[in-house]
């Protein structure tokens, strides 16, 4: 539904099918590989598809349908629920003389109460082993606990992003704008390394002897069948042609036609390349220019990115221009499957993670007493992620992170033989810059898995974080 907006109650959210069936789960189930078929990843259908009050038949039954457990576990210390009364009234914990282990009975649990005891374990049990057990009890339970990230918890989550600042306020940072007055082809030489006209390379004999065919390369210097090297066409018309054929609209069209004829005038008056050797291989010309133009675009762009983000004083960080992470906007293209769980993401699924490092490192961000909710960044996606300006492309963090007394954190995980890449060194050059102009209210790391100074991904967050 293109038009479709997002409505304050969440009930107007949702789409609803009312079904009588003989079995909910299995009808479900149909339900959610229907969607999965349509293209749904399947933890988008497990948070989207949830069960709705059953509709009775009869007048006087108007109460909602909620489906029950009995959870029973082993704990080696009392449970302690007296910040939930509602809880503590279904829990009934005895000891057993034999094994010094607390048995822990919770008695007609609904929906509500598992998850605040999976919400709440970490302040209901001390020994984490006896945590592991009481989540491990509710996971085994069939009733259904729909997901929920901070973001339904009523937190909210907004980031600075880079900006630039000439004098007449502050822009958004971007390449483009590292380039305030657009580049030059013509300051680039116009050599081309890459062009060589050689006719042995492309050109292959064929003849008929003794009734079969041969071929091998042609080694004449004259061209196939000792042709001289003729053309009509002249400088100015070659530089037309190519004109015609290289389409860059970032440029001044005059610009283009200058470096196109220093490029011809090159061949021609430096490497003696005859005019109709040109004409022949020009859509081969036109080639190797289109690719050593895009080769000094990019190093115009890095030109401008060092010069105005790396060497002045343009870089500001302001809360008038930021990121806000938005209620059901979070398009990741496949989902975390993993076996850990996290509690303070700010969305209820999580987008895929690259590596075993990038889980280590969002356990350590997760469990961090300082962090209020993360979001595991979505690459290429400038309008629901926080990103900052390369020269190539935009940089997107794996990791951001909202910290409980305001402050945010980037950070970017990258192995160890990485790091010392030089797109790493400018990503990890401009996170420093966007931290530096916060006046210490960002934070950024590139973490790896053991840094220079012998410290693991734990210890870096950490220390970055404050512990």
């Amino acid at each position: 539904m293109p038009y479709a907006k997002r409505r304050q109650h969440d009930a107007l959210n949702r789409a609803y099918a009312h079904v009588a069936v003989d079995s909910w789960m299995s009808a479900v189930g149909s339900f959610k590989d229907n969607l999965i078929d349509m293209g749904f990843e399947r933890e988008e259908t497990e948070e989207a598809v949830q069960p709705n009050s059953q509709i009775s038949l009869l007048e006087d039954e108007k109460k909602e349908y909620v489906q029950n457990a009995t959870l029973e576990f082993y704990t080696t210390e009392a449970p302690d629920f007296s910040g939930n009364m509602a809880l503590n009234l279904l829990t009934e914990v005895v000891k057993e003389e034999q094994t010094g282990k607390y048995k822990v009975t919770i008695k007609e649990a609904d929906k509500d109460n598992l998850r605040d005891l999976q919400e709440q374990v970490t302040e209901c049990f001390k020994n984490p082993h006896d945590q592991q057990e009481a989540l491990y009890a509710v996971s085994r339970t069939n009733v259904y606990i729909p997901p929920k990230g901070m973001v339904d918890k009523g937190v909210t989550f907004a980031i600075p992003q880079l900006c630039l600042d000439f004098g007449d306020g502050a822009e958004l940072a971007d390449r483009e704008a590292c380039l305030a007055d657009g580049w030059s082809l013509s300051s680039f030489s116009a050599e081309l390394p890459a062009f060589v006209v050689d006719e042995s390379r492309h050109v292959y004999e064929f003849d008929i002897l003794d009734g079969k065919i041969t071929e091998q390369f042609s080694s004449s210097e004259e061209g196939p069948l000792g042709l001289e090297r003729i053309t009509d066409w002249d400088e100015k018309k070659l530089v037309i042609w190519l004109s015609r054929r290289i389409t860059a609209l970032d440029l001044d069209f005059g610009d283009l036609v200058n470096y196109l004829r220093k490029a011809v005038d090159y061949q021609v008056q430096v490497k003696k390349v005859p005019m109709a050797d040109l004409v022949r291989f020009r859509f081969v010309l036109a080639k190797i220019l289109k690719e050593q133009i895009e080769i000094n675009r990019k190093e115009a762009y890095k030109q401008g990115v060092q010069e105005t983000l790396f060497e002045g004083e343009a870089a500001r960080v302001t809360p008038e221009v930021q990121m806000a992470f938005r209620p059901g906007h979070y398009p990741a293209k496949s989902f975390y499957r993993g076996k850990v769980k996290f509690q303070k993401h700010f969305y209820a699924s999580i987008g895929d993670m690259d590596s075993k490092d990038e889980v280590i490192c969002a356990q350590y961000i997760d469990a961090h007493p300082m962090v209020e909710t993360w979001v595991r960044n979505i690459p290429r996606d400038t309008l629901n992620s926080f990103w900052l300006p390369t020269h190539q492309d935009n940089f997107y963090p794996d990791f951001v992170v909202k910290l409980t007394d305001g402050r945010v954190a980037a950070i970017e995980v990258k192995g160890g033989h990485l790091v010392t890449a030089d797109d790493s060194k400018e990503k990890d050059m401009v996170g420093h810059v966007w931290a530096e102009a916060s006046q210490g209210k960002c934070l950024f790391l590139m973490a790896t898995l053991k840094d220079a100074q012998g410290r693991d991904i734990g210890r870096q967050v950490n220390e970055l974080l404050g512990m």
